[in-house]
């Protein structure tokens, strides 16, 4: 009986501790930064699918996020390029959705440390990057 009111004792003390770390983070200043989205300057024939769907790039607390679909590009050809500090340290390949006359297909978007950005393969009726984010290289 002693042995289970000792736990009993311990068990209130942790969790008195552990109300007073959540009184501590609810009171604490969480710094978010509200992400603001850059237009790319496409360098191939690569153009936004529509402007309900534009594509952009944004870094927030260091992640840098992409969004928007392209089309009417061609694969394995660069569509724009990342600048100093919106790039990866090194390449990535990304699972994108790719569309063309009632087929999906996933496909591949290229990122490289130069800042490249290459849709490389899938269709390119509409070549999703919706929802890529990555650690930016910080320069």
């Amino acid at each position: 009986m002693m042995g289970q009111q000792l736990n009993t004792i311990e068990l209130l003390a942790r969790l008195e501790s552990l109300e007073k770390e959540f009184d501590t983070l609810k009171t604490s200043e969480v710094l978010v930064e509200t992400p603001t989205w850059e237009v790319p300057s496409y360098s191939s024939s690569w153009v936004d699918y529509d402007a309900g769907h534009a594509v952009g790039y944004a870094v927030a607390n260091g992640k840098v996020y992409l969004k928007g679909w392209m089309k009417d590009g061609a694969l394995t050809t660069a569509a724009f390029t990342l600048p100093s500090g919106y790039r990866p340290s090194q390449s990535f390949r990304f699972p994108v959705y790719t569309y063309s006359g009632g087929t999906v297909l996933i496909g591949t978007l290229r990122l490289d440390a130069d800042g490249s950005v290459t849709p490389n393969t899938g269709y390119t009726d509409i070549f999703s990057i919706d929802n890529i984010a990555f650690w930016g290289d910080g320069s």
